[in-house]
Formats: structure tokens, C-alpha cells, sequence
């Protein structure tokens, strides 16, 4: 487990994109079309929805591989999961799944 958070420091910017790049290989692609239509439909409270139950899911597996607040640079990552996870999901200008 673990993707090489804890091994060398990084700057800000680069830790989000890997935290991003974790999130986009650890999903599913039929996960990752679902979110992308769920916040197509409700951009602002998509992340509010019973199915990511406050994003404890995704805390959990952004904690377990070592993405935490200490190494993002966050102070609470309960703020910035539906930030990270709206990312990963996204289509890039091509219309193609984005890559970080």
C-alpha cells in the first residue's frame, strides 16, 4: 500500500496532482462516469448525496495510502476530498478522461 507520499517531500501543487492521480487509478470507470454525471446535475451539492456518506470513503482510502492533511498541506481533509474526487473525474478539453 501506499504511492510514495511519505517518501520525499513535494511542493503543494504536485502533491494535489498526485492525491488527483491516486483518486483517477483507484476508481472505477464506471464510478468515475456515475460521479462525473452526478455533478454534471448538481455542481454544487453532488458531494452532499447519501452515496458518498460525507466522503468517508474516500477519506479512508486517501488516509490508507498516505494522502492525509499533513501531506497535502491541508488543514482538514474533510474540506478538500469532494475538491480532489470533482478532479479526478473530469474530462479534459478533448472530451477524454483527464490525466494529471
Amino acid at each position: 500500500m501506499g504511492d510514495g507520499f511519505r517518501r520525499r517531500p513535494q511542493d503543494a501543487g504536485q502533491r494535489w496532482r498526485n492525491a488527483v492521480d491516486f483518486l483517477r487509478r483507484w476508481l472505477p470507470a464506471e464510478a468515475i462516469i456515475v460521479y462525473r454525471e452526478m455533478i454534471q446535475e448538481d455542481p454544487t451539492g453532488w458531494f452532499r448525496h447519501p452515496h458518498f456518506a460525507g466522503g468517508v470513503i474516500v477519506e479512508h482510502a486517501l488516509r490508507g495510502n498516505g494522502i492525509n492533511e499533513r501531506a497535502l498541506g491541508v488543514e482538514d481533509l474533510d474540506a478538500v476530498w469532494p475538491a480532489l474526487l470533482r478532479e479526478a473525474v473530469e474530462l479534459d478539453a478533448a472530451g477524454g478522461r483527464a490525466t494529471a
